[in-house]
């Protein structure tokens, strides 16, 4: 529903206690900014800490800015989705972390707190067949370069990753899973921890495709509201809400890939898309399998004379037994082929990002 999040409270609605320091990383003739971040005792604890940004400003009053993911708070991994009835426990163990960090601040102003910016998301299960590789190879087809509120498009990581940014907002496909390996340089979620790191083993076999929308500008983010009908400048408590998730999520969906999507399905039955097809129904099989298969079922569809030419050819070669294995292994491909439907991929993330149901790992469902 929603991953990262920056709310600001008001410098008098804060109680500094006795402890670390603030460190000044700006600073102008009219404007300071300090920053506040977990100290290495507190990155050793297992626990998540938020970072935390002070600015002045002269002739207005200061602000702390405060940004955390939220279900690392909660589950310490991102992949443990949230729903709108966890909110009282998140704003109870954001108060704790902030009184750790010797910042005070009520439970009733958090929950007001206003909004400058939100990452929603959503971890999509693919279970037709298909990989979030795959997918996302196909998304990258739509050229995003020409949607007129971005501004560049990367696409990253041996095609595992695909994001379209412009400052005051972004969205990226990630494939999960395989960003659970990957070092902090190369990874789209660079704030992985320990135990968010250690579900891979348990997770290796899945494919989970991630899709997040980046709202990282005020200005940004109340168009958009006022555009779906929400409230402008909202508070955490109305941030932290299943409908804005899902209706922003939906809206990009629509509007980014929806509308393009004619690019997806100009089909060519080349024989890397014959390829691909084969492996997605054929997840199991050893490449030279997939790459008999590939030739077996390009030899047949390009030539005239089919079967007939092929047996003519092999004749000298092979025994009836291994011709009639040929056969079986032919029809049973084509069968496999003629069902997977090139929409199918398209239909599942689409569904699941319409139709929002909370992710949750294993692990947090037998805690």
């Amino acid at each position: 529903m929603i991953d990262t999040i920056i709310i600001n409270i008001p410098r008098s609605k804060t109680r500094m206690l006795s402890g670390e320091r603030w460190d000044l990383i700006a600073k102008k003739d009219f404007y300071s900014k300090f920053a506040r971040n977990p100290t290495k005792r507190q990155k050793e604890s297992g626990r998540y800490y938020p970072r935390l940004t002070g600015v002045q400003r002269a002739g207005s009053e200061s602000i702390v800015k405060i940004e955390f993911s939220i279900p690392k708070l909660l589950y310490l991994n991102n992949l443990d989705e949230l729903e709108e009835k966890d909110f009282k426990e998140v704003i109870h163990t954001l108060h704790e972390r902030l009184k750790d960090m010797n910042v005070l601040i009520f439970e009733k102003d958090l929950v007001i707190a206003d909004v400058s910016a939100v990452h929603y998301s959503k971890n999509i299960v693919l279970t037709s067949g298909y990989t979030a590789k795959h997918i996302i190879s196909e998304l990258q087809k739509i050229n995003l370069n020409k949607l007129n509120d971005l501004t560049k498009t990367k696409f990253m990581n041996s095609g595992e990753s695909l994001q379209g940014y412009s400052i005051s907002n972004s969205f990226v496909f990630y494939d999960k899973i395989s960003d659970l390996q990957k070092d902090e340089k190369r990874a789209i979620d660079r704030e992985q921890n320990p135990y968010q790191r250690s579900l891979f083993s348990s997770l290796k076999d899945e494919e989970i495709l991630r899709f997040e929308v980046r709202l990282s500008q005020k200005r940004k983010l109340n168009t958009l509201f006022k555009q779906y009908g929400f409230k402008t400048n909202p508070t955490f408590q109305e941030a932290f809400s299943l409908e804005k998730a899902s209706r922003v999520m939906t809206e990009y969906w629509n509007e980014k890939i929806d509308k393009n999507k004619y690019v997806l399905f100009t089909y060519s039955e080349n024989s890397e898309s014959l390829l691909k097809k084969i492996s997605i129904a054929r997840p199991k099989s050893r490449p030279q399998t997939l790459l008999s298969l590939l030739g077996l079922v390009s030899f047949v569809k390009d030539n005239k004379g089919g079967l007939r030419e092929l047996r003519t050819i092999l004749t000298s070669r092979i025994t009836d037994r291994a011709w009639y294995s040929i056969v079986k292994n032919l029809k049973s491909i084509s069968k496999d082929l003629e069902s997977l439907s090139e929409l199918d991929w398209y239909q599942e993330v689409s569904k699941q990002i319409k139709n929002y149901k909370p992710y949750k790992t294993k692990k947090l469902l037998e805690a």
